[in-house]
């Protein structure tokens, strides 16, 4: 019997060392890493993954961008964010200019691009776990369509300050050697601008370009003035009609003088907020906002002998 028994054993031993010199791997069919690009607007793509062995299901994201992720069962309940892929169902992502889904269904996974309209690419890393290793799939998402402002309003009436700042600069010196009184003209708004800049209260408004009314002063008086292509945070000139003003300075004979442009400049501040709309969705997002005009207004003249 023991005779019998030792070919089996040797077979048995031979098994156990085939087994401890090599590793066999029942691992997905799907490359390690994985690329494609969506449109910004509904883009989509799908990809059928390997399911035995799958632990967790994860997008790559900055530490400060976990606010912006919400996690779902097949239920519609929020649920951690790294719980088993077998409870995983729908990963949300949501800001005021860009949203997508991943859905997770069986060995279905589905990626949608809502919108994009931050008017740049948006790159994004799915993540997926396996018990033998880690695969990634990158999404690029093409820009979109540009959010629409659905509307601007502004709340209690403009503050005025009429001598908001006075700037007095040396305009010209002018030698006189004649016996006779020189008229010469100047342009005391020469190299002046009329500045308007708004600001938002909330960041993801910062440097969208709208168009919108600002206060603006003609014939006189302050009033709103819709006014294109205005970036947010940042200044921008207004047509000021006034820059070519001339007006006519006497110099006495036998003077050497120096000319002067004494400028005011009135503010006028508003406040209120901006509605802005994403085509595609609809979803509208809200900011406060403040605004505040520098204009040119008045100026005065002085004349004074140079030594």
């Amino acid at each position: 019997m023991i005779y019998r028994l030792i070919p089996i054993i040797i077979l048995l031993a031979l098994s156990l060392g085939a087994c401890n010199s090599d590793i066999f791997i029942d691992g997905p069919v799907l490359p390690e890493e994985s690329f494609v690009t969506i449109d910004g607007d509904g883009g989509e793509a799908s990809f059928t993954i390997p399911v035995k062995g799958l632990k967790y299901v994860s997008i790559d994201r900055m530490s400060d961008e976990a606010r912006y992720f919400t996690w779902y069962n097949k239920a519609g309940d929020v649920i951690p964010e790294y719980s088993p892929a077998s409870e995983l169902h729908e990963i949300v992502f949501e800001t005021q200019i860009i949203m997508f889904t991943l859905t997770l269904d069986g060995s279905h996974l589905h990626f949608k691009s809502i919108e994009n309209c931050s008017m740049n690419e948006y790159n994004e890393i799915i993540r997926l776990e396996y018990d033998y290793g880690t695969r990634f799939i990158n999404i690029n998402i093409l820009p979109g369509s540009k959010r629409e402002v659905a509307k601007v309003d502004y709340q209690g009436s403009l503050i005025i300050t009429p001598d908001a700042e006075i700037k007095e600069r040396n305009y010209i010196t002018y030698n006189n050697g004649s016996a006779v009184a020189q008229r010469i003209k100047i342009n005391p708004y020469l190299n002046f601008q009329a500045t308007a800049v708004v600001n938002a209260a909330q960041s993801w408004a910062k440097y969208e370009t709208i168009d919108m009314p600002l206060p603006v002063f003609e014939d006189g008086e302050w009033k709103l003035r819709q006014v294109d292509d205005v970036m947010i945070g940042s200044y921008c000139l207004l047509n000021f009609d006034d820059e070519a003003e001339e007006d006519e300075v006497i110099i006495p004979p036998h003077s050497n003088v120096r000319i002067i442009t004494i400028v005011t400049l009135s503010s006028a501040e508003g406040y209120g907020s901006i509605t802005f709309r994403n085509p595609v969705s609809g979803r509208e997002s809200s900011t406060i906002f403040t605004c505040k005009t520098m204009w040119p207004t008045g100026y005065d003249i002085r004349i004074e002998n140079v030594e």
